[in-house]
């Protein structure tokens, strides 16, 4: 999300006025301060880095801070903001898996103000939409708005439904992006410009990225929007967090394999029959996919939602990665920065089969599935 306003507390204000002037009015200040005043000064040190699209010596500061939250008390109170500053900075980098951790960390020790709590949810927040879990970041962006209400808040609010279900929020989105500016106005111009280039229209979309100039918000909202990152000339930083193959298992015993790590799903493995037809099919519409292994007679389409959104949590809870599934304008689909394979793909493609398949699993293609695993000797 876009930075806020950072308001020490009293105790925490430097010890000493000084007049900064950029960085390096900074750096001279930390070393004149106590323990409490550097962490503090680090802290501004870090967004102002951040706002310059710095996001390596950020988080370095950030990191400084942390350190000196560890080993003295009087700085501890900076410890949530320092951690919330620091997944901002990870997020910026392209470590979004690493931002989770630390907006979770935030968000457990930020209660000191209400300000601090909310800035902590939206840092989680922000971490899982830029994963790619937009699911995932609407408690946390909801929890932020209750505990404090504010623009910030209202924009993480349409970012996240406009890669959710962007015809119905496209109206408020157009009318917000009059009433904000800055990050703010360039993120929401960044989707904008993507729903766009989507249907079709370049010019719209064009007009869209002239508020999106000279801000960096496009290193991180560019990830989710490829059409406009694309028509910007955008370079986007890499994806860098290290990602364990997983195998979707399904014959002989249920489960995920996450690199050495065996994870059991029990219930009736919907969750893994999902996951089977992503693997085969590839990223698909949520309600295709729906139909396809969750289906039943009495089914709806609300029904049918919810149990997308269930299963997606619980994929991505057993993964141990929110971005390991990525689902945006109603498309759900695999990170394709890991290795994904299923049991089943590779029977058929021995010709091995089953006598049964996931017996509680519906849908269109569970039954084509399970009519050719039984027609086929088994191993």
């Amino acid at each position: 999300m876009g930075l806020v306003p950072i308001r020490l507390p009293q105790q925490l204000q430097p010890d000493t006025v000084v007049s900064l002037e950029g960085t390096d009015g900074l750096y001279r200040a930390v070393s004149r301060e106590s323990a409490a005043g550097r962490a503090a000064l680090l802290l501004e040190l870090g967004h102002h880095q951040l706002r310059a699209g710095e996001g390596w010596e950020a988080r370095r500061h950030f990191d400084e801070g942390l350190s000196l939250t560890r080993s003295h008390r009087t700085a501890r109170l900076l410890r949530g903001r320092l951690l919330t500053g620091a997944s901002m900075a990870a997020r910026a980098q392209g470590h979004f898996r690493m931002a989770v951790s630390l907006a979770e960390a935030a968000v457990r020790v930020s209660n000191q103000t209400p300000e601090a709590a909310a800035s902590a949810w939206l840092a989680l927040a922000s971490a899982h939409r830029l994963a790619g879990a937009a699911w995932e970041s609407l408690t946390p962006t909801h929890t932020a708005l209750d505990i404090h209400p504010t623009s910030e808040g209202q924009v993480a609010k349409v970012l996240t439904w406009m890669m959710l279900m962007p015809d119905q929020i496209l109206q408020e989105a157009a009318e917000l992006v009059t009433q904000v500016d800055g990050e703010l106005q360039a993120r929401l111009a960044w989707h904008l410009a993507e729903y766009a280039l989507g249907t079709g229209d370049r010019q719209a979309a064009d007009q869209w990225l002239l508020l999106t100039r000279d801000t960096p918000s496009g290193a991180e909202e560019g990830h989710v929007c490829l059409l406009a990152a694309q028509q910007a000339h955008l370079s986007l930083p890499p994806v860098t967090d290290v990602r364990e193959p997983v195998e979707v298992l399904t014959l002989r015993r249920r489960g995920l394999q996450v690199g050495d790590r065996f994870v059991p799903v029990p219930g009736g493995g919907h969750p893994l029959a999902l996951l089977a037809f992503l693997i085969h099919d590839g990223a698909t519409h949520w309600l295709r996919a729906a139909e396809a292994v969750l289906a039943q007679e009495t089914s709806t389409e609300e029904a049918l939602y919810t149990q997308v959104r269930s299963h997606l949590t619980t994929i991505r809870r057993l993964v141990g990665d929110p971005g390991c599934v990525s689902s945006r304008r109603g498309i759900i689909g695999l990170a394709d920065d890991r290795l994904w394979r299923c049991d089943v793909e590779q029977a058929l493609a021995s010709g091995y089969g089953a006598p049964t398949w996931l017996p509680h699993v519906t849908g269109w293609w569970a039954e084509e599935l399970r009519a050719q695993l039984r027609n086929l000797p088994e191993s």
